[in-house]
């Protein structure tokens, strides 16, 4: 390995973020846990879908920027208004739009107000307050995250308050919409003050640019597709499950979403330690280079596989004493979605391994070939095999994101060359 000196500041930046994400996966799911219960399969079924509809669009309502906006905010301290405020008016009407479409979406499907539909358009309205997060990447940029953890787990630690009193006190179902949208709120409120009173800098400040808008889009607008393609096949199956059959399958399916989901923060945290370093082998030594990746490809399988294998076997008990009896139906979609880790982690290795090898506009293809498999998978196997359909849909959607849509470039299918002979790497190991 390379020695790679590592200031302090950025260790503190990694300890927030880590601090980050075990509060908010592993709290959330403990309380996820028990505000299924609560709710049972059916009324669960309807929570999960409309935070699968708020997911979509809020994540294509930032406008695929995040990657960008925070190259250019780096890049341009010396013009941060304009670089802010640009990118604060090109979310703010992607995400109205988004909005606009999420409403015109549910008026034409249900043309009345049942509770699902009310509570996406609630859970959704938080992707209007969207723009603002560009506070986020600026804190990220100046590598100052604590800043925006700690805005966010206060929005999150007063949403987890209040939604023990809204099962303690058996609230309205509609209040559910409410607190989830003020949690993002009372975020945007901690960081407009840590904006202000830590960076010192004031949104009234803010300008919009013609000329850096056009810039920015144009570099950004194959990951705006693809970052709306990946959340698309990660989520719309659980929309779609309502949609054919009903919310008790929903909420069923739902369940094993949330037990996968738990773990999706690993790859991120293992490909965030390693890839400084390997970035860093390949100016030098083309070879140590590919060994890394292997090694990394081969963590990865091994963590994701050793996972599935604990969770399959052990589903029924982890599903009994977790969300209670009633959710039972759901240990045979468990077994097969928590197969998506695999994939799923994979993915992560690959996205940046596109990012190193300069091949972003690959990301396009194979989002979109992720998106047309999962829909069209979806709508073959959801009235036949129910949320087992879907589970298996979601794993053969994300082998055509990851796998196959690199066979078809002889640059990608380096990607497939590291990946099979991963297995073998302990033969070059000395």
């Amino acid at each position: 390995m390379l020695p790679i000196t590592i200031s302090k500041k950025y260790i503190q930046n990694i300890g927030w973020l880590l601090f980050d994400y075990g509060l908010r996966m592993v709290g959330g799911y403990f309380v996820m846990i028990w505000l299924a219960r609560f709710l049972g399969p059916a009324t669960f079924g309807v929570l999960s879908y409309a935070l699968a509809n708020a997911a979509i669009v809020t994540a294509i309502g930032v406008a695929g920027l995040h990657g960008v906006a925070i190259k250019f905010l780096v890049e341009n301290k010396d013009q941060h208004n304009e670089t802010a405020g640009t990118i604060f008016y090109i979310r703010l009407i992607a995400s109205i739009i988004c909005y606009v479409v999420l409403a015109a979406f549910l008026y034409v499907e249900y043309n009345s107000f049942p509770p699902k539909v009310l509570l996406s358009l609630l859970i959704g309205l938080k992707v209007v307050l969207t723009p603002i997060t560009v506070i986020e990447l600026y804190f990220d940029a100046i590598v100052q995250s604590k800043y925006r953890v700690i805005a966010r787990n206060i929005g999150y630690g007063i949403r987890s308050v209040l939604i023990i009193f809204f099962i303690l006190l058996e609230w309205p179902l509609i209040l559910l919409g409410f607190i989830f949208f003020f949690e993002e709120v009372f975020g945007v409120i901690g960081l407009l003050f840590f904006y202000k009173h830590k960076a010192k800098e004031k949104l009234n400040k803010w300008k919009f640019k013609k000329d850096l808008a056009k810039e920015l889009m144009s570099e950004a607008w194959p990951m705006v597709i693809s970052s709306a393609g990946a959340i698309l096949y990660v989520k719309i199956d659980q929309i779609m499950i309502v949609e054919m059959l009903d919310d008790i399958q929903g909420g069923y399916y739902g369940v094993a979403v949330k037990i996968s989901e738990l773990f999706s923060f690993i790859p991120g945290l293992l490909v965030g330690t390693f890839f400084p370093a390997i970035i860093e082998s390949k100016k030098v030594d083309i070879k140590g280079y590919k060994l890394k990746m292997q090694k990394l490809i081969l963590l990865m399988m091994l963590i994701a596989g050793f996972l599935g294998l604990g969770i399959y076997l052990f589903a029924n008990q982890i599903v009994y004493y977790s969300f209670g009896e009633e959710f039972l139906p759901a240990v045979s979609i468990v077994r097969i979605h928590i197969w998506t880790l695999v994939l799923s982690f994979l993915a992560i290795v690959l996205s940046r391994w596109l990012i190193v090898e300069k091949l972003t506009k690959f990301s396009l293809l194979r989002h979109l070939l992720g998106v047309i498999a999962n829909v069209g998978l979806n709508f073959l196997l959801i009235p036949t095999m129910g949320g087992e359909g879907a589970a298996i849909a979601s794993i053969i959607s994300l082998f055509c994101a990851v796998i196959l849509f690199a066979v078809f470039d002889k640059k990608t299918f380096e990607f497939l060359r590291l990946l099979f002979s991963s297995f073998f790497v302990f033969r070059f190991l000395k």
